[in-house]
């Protein structure tokens, strides 16, 4: 009930009270009370975990790539760790006399098998026995993803798109700690299967200036993987 008082015009105060009552009544039948009025609502929400958006497109992994892209998983996932070192250490007693290079070439190429044994050893989760055995050669391909609020596209998606979005930027460190740069572009977005969890990988290709040739990696690495070259 909306009141109002007027000593001189009475004529007016119900006329403003009444176009009052007419607007709140139409607010509270036609107005959405779970839309507030203010900042619009972002289309990223609801997507900050992640989701792929356009382009969507089956392909069956070829044993690199697929072997490639489990390890790449496995470097970064914080469970896992401690299986790394372990792995590290073994090879640091087993080949004392090898550079530390050649032991890192042979962690590259050896963990992904060496972790899937070792579990069957015994593991202290459910989620680290999917983890070794790898996902599926199945995988989902996509042409756009969204994460945290930002849109990456493919570059096959760019050349379609106003808006670039597949160019990168990567801070990356060698062994010895030092930092370096590497730019390029985002050439395809992998949807991993492990059954009972998915996974996205940008695959890139990156250059460090001033080399033009461009090395073929993939995202959150934290240094170019040897022997994946684009061109």
């Amino acid at each position: 009930m909306y009141i109002c008082i007027c000593r001189y015009r009475p004529e007016g105060g119900i006329i403003e009270g009444y176009t009052a009552e007419e607007v709140v009544e139409h607010c509270v039948d036609y107005m959405d009370s779970n839309q507030p009025i203010g900042v619009p609502r972002s289309r990223h929400e609801g997507r900050l975990d992640g989701v792929g958006t356009i382009g969507k497109k089956t392909i069956t992994a070829d044993q690199r790539g697929h072997a490639l892209a489990h390890f790449t998983v496995l470097q970064h996932t914080t469970a896992v760790a401690r299986y790394i070192d372990e792995h590290k250490a073994k090879l640091s007693q087993d080949h004392p006399n090898r550079t530390d290079a050649w032991r890192t070439r042979e962690h590259n190429k050896e963990f992904n098998q060496w972790f899937k044994e070792r579990l069957r050893l015994g593991s202290s989760s459910d989620m680290l026995t999917w983890y070794a055995k790898g996902p599926t050669f199945r995988v989902i391909t996509w042409q756009g993803y969204d994460i945290n609020g930002y849109t990456f596209y493919t570059r096959a998606q760019d050349t379609k798109s106003t808006f670039q979005n597949s160019g990168v930027r990567i801070e990356a460190y060698d062994l010895d700690g030092k930092r370096s740069w590497y730019y390029g572009v985002i050439e395809d977005i992998w949807e991993l299967d492990y059954v009972f969890f998915k996974i996205f990988l940008f695959p890139m290709s990156l250059g460090q200036p001033p080399i033009n040739e461009g090395r073929r990696v993939w995202p959150h690495n934290s240094r170019p993987l040897e022997g994946w070259f684009q061109r």
